[in-house]
């Protein structure tokens, strides 16, 4: 779906998870590197850590690229 002719084209599986409260959105410029704000990995443990996902839940799996092997 287009919300115009000329933006991203948004798949309509992301839409519906977002109207089920299902979607966090992660954004940012970079301030984060220089500002002392968490970087979009230690965002993403923080989120992980905060919710307890299951392991194989889908949320879960798609954090796991996201998260390095040693920050159990």
């Amino acid at each position: 779906m287009r919300f115009n002719e000329n933006g991203p084209n948004i798949p309509d599986e992301l839409l519906d998870k977002c109207d089920h409260g299902k979607v966090v959105l992660f954004c940012g410029a970079g301030v984060s590197f220089n500002s002392g704000l968490p970087s979009f990995i230690e965002l993403t443990k923080a989120v992980i850590d905060f919710f307890s996902p299951l392991e194989s839940s889908e949320v879960y799996q798609e954090f796991v690229p996201w998260i390095p092997e040693n920050s159990n």
